[in-house]
């Protein structure tokens, strides 16, 4: 009699799990098992993970990526450069939650293992990205690194299958509508942006800006290890020995955000940064970061911002002077690297002095 409770149990507890794996999967609140049929709801899908699986599944369609945290998401396909000697280039923007310099590393060497034929990246970091590291991204189903999949893909989807569904998630999948997201399905799978993201208009309120402020976690023990630094000098290198024209830069903060990067050791930061590789910063005080209706809240600014962040890299000569007179800060979008980072320091300082 034991015998046959203990089957009637355990396929009992099996039919039961594989319910409650099916609704998982069919939930799917990080979209990890609908990569190539991404659904927006409340939850945040893991964008590391579904944006290089689905460039891996073609990887001749796109040759030219963005790579960074979502600080630099809004950047539109606008004035990016449509060819570099001679070839055409097809942009991607890889952007996810807190990309770090490791995972924008890794990723590129996951695309060049395969197949896919890097002719440019533009590579963005800042203060937060550099407190922050890949390892610890395990722990977080938003932005388990797609690099976990690809050591262990069984282990890789066990993590979400233990995840329990939020209700609100539930709902939002039951009363999904495929026809209005559309547009925002089109625009990820095409460019790897949507919604606010392409957001063009100016409706933020000062105190949106201003309040953002209050929960911005930093961490305590930031820098103290160098491996940010390192990776962003290995990423260089990776680059240059694969033939990929690289841009690195800072991302523009609200001038809230960057005070307070400040205090926390941010100059310190592009310092060290430029000893190991060479950048363009638009982390300063100007007409563009002291005025709210260009960010989107402190730390994330408008593809309006975007764009010129876009003309003062690939602008003439006479657009760029015309921008940074706008901005009225001659520091703005300048290359910094270890020949000028000390004097470029010193005339951040002052700016903030001043």
């Amino acid at each position: 009699m034991k015998k046959i409770f203990f089957i009637k149990l355990s396929i009992l507890l099996l039919i039961s799990s594989c319910i409650i794996s099916g609704i998982r999967i069919y939930t799917d609140t990080f979209n990890v098992f609908h990569w190539s049929d991404i659904r927006f709801t409340s939850g945040t899908p893991n964008k590391n993970f579904i944006k290089t699986k689905y460039i891996l599944s073609a990887p001749q369609k796109f040759n030219a990526f963005l790579f960074g945290s979502s600080r630099i998401g809004p950047m539109p396909k606008d004035f990016l450069p449509c060819s570099l000697n001679g070839e055409m280039l097809n942009w991607y923007n890889m952007t996810y939650p807190t990309g770090t310099p490791k995972e924008n590393l890794e990723t590129i060497k996951t695309f060049l293992r395969n197949g896919v034929n890097i002719k440019m990246a533009i590579v963005q970091f800042d203060d937060i990205m550099m407190y922050d590291t890949m390892s610890a991204h395990q722990k977080e189903p938003m932005k388990i690194p797609y690099q976990t999949y690809e050591k262990n893909k069984l282990y890789f989807y066990f993590q979400y299958l233990k995840i329990k569904t939020e209700p609100s998630i539930i709902s939002d999948v039951l009363r999904y509508n495929s026809e209005i997201n559309e547009k925002n399905k089109q625009d990820f799978y095409s460019y790897g942006t949507n919604g606010p993201e392409n957001d063009f208009s100016d409706n933020t309120s000062s105190e949106d800006t201003e309040e953002s402020e209050k929960y911005r976690n930093y961490s305590d023990n930031a820098y103290t290890e160098k491996t940010a630094f390192n990776d962003l000098r290995d990423l260089s290198e990776l680059c240059k020995k694969n033939n990929i024209k690289l841009i690195l830069l800072t991302t523009a903060l609200y001038h809230t955000a960057y005070r307070k990067a400040i205090t926390r050791g941010y100059l310190d930061v592009l310092k060290e940064a430029a000893q190991n590789c060479e950048f363009y910063n638009f982390s300063c005080l100007n007409n563009f970061t002291k005025n709210y209706r260009y960010f989107m809240e402190s730390v994330h600014f408008r593809p309006t911002l975007g764009l010129i962040i876009e003309k003062t890299l690939f602008g003439s000569e006479d657009e760029k002077s015309k921008i940074r007179e706008q901005a009225g800060d001659k520091l703005w979008g300048q290359k910094v690297n270890s020949n000028n980072a000390e004097q470029y320091i010193l005339q951040l300082k002052e700016q903030l002095d001043s």
